[in-house]
Protein backbone atom coordinates (compact mmCIF):
# COMPACT_ATOMS: atom_id res chain seq x y z
CA UNK A 1 0.00 0.00 0.00
CA UNK A 2 2.88 2.33 0.76
CA UNK A 3 4.44 1.71 -2.66
CA UNK A 4 1.12 2.50 -4.35
CA UNK A 5 0.84 5.73 -2.38
CA UNK A 6 4.39 6.69 -3.31
CA UNK A 7 3.57 5.99 -6.96
CA UNK A 8 0.59 8.36 -6.76
CA UNK A 9 2.81 10.96 -5.15
CA UNK A 10 5.41 10.48 -7.91
CA UNK A 11 2.78 11.09 -10.60
CA UNK A 12 1.47 14.17 -8.81
CA UNK A 13 4.98 15.50 -8.25
CA UNK A 14 5.85 15.09 -11.91
CA UNK A 15 2.70 17.07 -12.80
CA UNK A 16 3.59 19.76 -10.23
CA UNK A 17 7.12 20.05 -11.61
CA UNK A 18 5.57 20.31 -15.07
CA UNK A 19 3.26 23.04 -13.78
CA UNK A 20 6.25 24.93 -12.41
CA UNK A 21 8.10 24.53 -15.69
CA UNK A 22 5.03 25.75 -17.61
CA UNK A 23 5.51 29.13 -15.98
CA UNK A 24 8.88 29.32 -17.75
CA UNK A 25 8.26 27.21 -20.87
CA UNK A 26 5.12 27.82 -22.93
CA UNK A 27 3.90 24.21 -22.96
CA UNK A 28 1.02 22.50 -21.11
CA UNK A 29 1.87 21.38 -17.56
CA UNK A 30 0.69 17.82 -18.24
CA UNK A 31 3.05 17.49 -21.20
CA UNK A 32 5.99 18.90 -19.26
CA UNK A 33 5.15 16.60 -16.34
CA UNK A 34 5.16 13.60 -18.66
CA UNK A 35 8.53 14.67 -20.05
CA UNK A 36 9.91 15.02 -16.52
CA UNK A 37 8.55 11.58 -15.59
CA UNK A 38 10.01 10.12 -18.78
CA UNK A 39 13.42 11.67 -18.01
CA UNK A 40 13.39 10.29 -14.44
CA UNK A 41 12.34 6.81 -15.57
CA UNK A 42 14.96 6.84 -18.32
CA UNK A 43 17.58 7.80 -15.74
CA UNK A 44 16.40 4.94 -13.47
CA UNK A 45 16.50 2.51 -16.36
CA UNK A 46 13.24 0.78 -15.40
CA UNK A 47 9.69 1.48 -14.28
CA UNK A 48 9.07 0.55 -10.64
CA UNK A 49 6.49 -2.23 -10.34
CA UNK A 50 4.10 -0.19 -8.17
CA UNK A 51 4.16 2.70 -10.65
CA UNK A 52 3.57 0.27 -13.51
CA UNK A 53 0.59 -1.28 -11.71
CA UNK A 54 -0.88 2.16 -10.96
CA UNK A 55 -0.51 3.25 -14.58
CA UNK A 56 -2.10 0.02 -15.82
CA UNK A 57 -5.07 0.64 -13.52
CA UNK A 58 -5.43 4.21 -14.76
CA UNK A 59 -5.22 3.12 -18.40
CA UNK A 60 -7.81 0.36 -17.90
CA UNK A 61 -10.27 2.94 -16.54
CA UNK A 62 -9.25 5.74 -18.91
CA UNK A 63 -12.82 6.25 -20.16
CA UNK A 64 -13.77 7.65 -16.74
CA UNK A 65 -11.54 10.66 -17.45
CA UNK A 66 -13.90 11.67 -20.28
CA UNK A 67 -16.97 12.04 -18.05
CA UNK A 68 -16.25 15.64 -16.87
CA UNK A 69 -15.72 17.05 -20.40
CA UNK A 70 -18.85 15.30 -21.65
CA UNK A 71 -20.92 16.72 -18.82
CA UNK A 72 -19.38 20.16 -19.35
CA UNK A 73 -20.39 20.00 -23.02
CA UNK A 74 -24.03 20.26 -21.93
CA UNK A 75 -23.32 23.88 -21.00
CA UNK A 76 -22.69 24.55 -24.70
CA UNK A 77 -25.64 22.60 -26.16
CA UNK A 78 -27.22 25.66 -27.81
CA UNK A 79 -23.95 26.73 -29.38
CA UNK A 80 -23.30 23.19 -30.59
CA UNK A 81 -26.78 23.01 -32.10
CA UNK A 82 -26.26 26.28 -33.96
CA UNK A 83 -22.82 25.29 -35.26
CA UNK A 84 -23.34 21.54 -35.60
CA UNK A 85 -21.89 21.27 -39.11
CA UNK A 86 -18.71 23.12 -38.15
CA UNK A 87 -18.40 20.98 -35.04
CA UNK A 88 -18.80 17.75 -37.02
CA UNK A 89 -16.39 18.96 -39.70
CA UNK A 90 -13.80 19.76 -37.04
CA UNK A 91 -14.20 16.32 -35.46
CA UNK A 92 -13.96 14.48 -38.78
CA UNK A 93 -11.00 16.53 -40.00
CA UNK A 94 -9.04 16.19 -36.76
CA UNK A 95 -9.74 12.45 -36.62
CA UNK A 96 -8.62 11.98 -40.23
CA UNK A 97 -5.46 14.06 -39.71
CA UNK A 98 -4.51 12.25 -36.50
CA UNK A 99 -5.01 8.86 -38.20
CA UNK A 100 -2.95 10.01 -41.18
CA UNK A 101 -0.09 11.29 -39.01
CA UNK A 102 -0.16 8.17 -36.82
CA UNK A 103 -0.02 5.94 -39.88
CA UNK A 104 2.84 7.92 -41.38
CA UNK A 105 4.80 7.87 -38.11
CA UNK A 106 4.17 4.13 -37.71
CA UNK A 107 5.58 3.45 -41.15
CA UNK A 108 8.61 5.61 -40.49
CA UNK A 109 9.45 4.49 -36.96
CA UNK A 110 8.41 0.84 -36.69
CA UNK A 111 10.70 -1.83 -38.09
CA UNK A 112 9.60 -3.36 -41.36
CA UNK A 113 8.70 -7.04 -41.34
CA UNK A 114 8.83 -9.40 -44.28
CA UNK A 115 5.41 -10.25 -45.56
CA UNK A 116 4.39 -13.90 -45.43
CA UNK A 117 3.81 -14.06 -49.19
CA UNK A 118 7.30 -12.79 -49.92
CA UNK A 119 8.84 -15.18 -47.37
CA UNK A 120 6.94 -18.11 -48.93
CA UNK A 121 8.07 -17.26 -52.47
CA UNK A 122 11.67 -16.88 -51.29
CA UNK A 123 11.61 -20.32 -49.67
CA UNK A 124 10.02 -21.84 -52.81
CA UNK A 125 12.79 -20.37 -54.98
CA UNK A 126 15.49 -21.81 -52.72
CA UNK A 127 14.07 -25.34 -52.88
Amino acid sequence: MLKLTLSCVALLLSWLVGYGLSLIIALPPALLGLLVLFAVLTFLGHVPEALFDLCQFLLRHFSLFFIPPIIAAWVYVKTLQQELWLFLLAILLSTFLSMLITSWLGRRLLPKEKSLDKANTDSDNNA
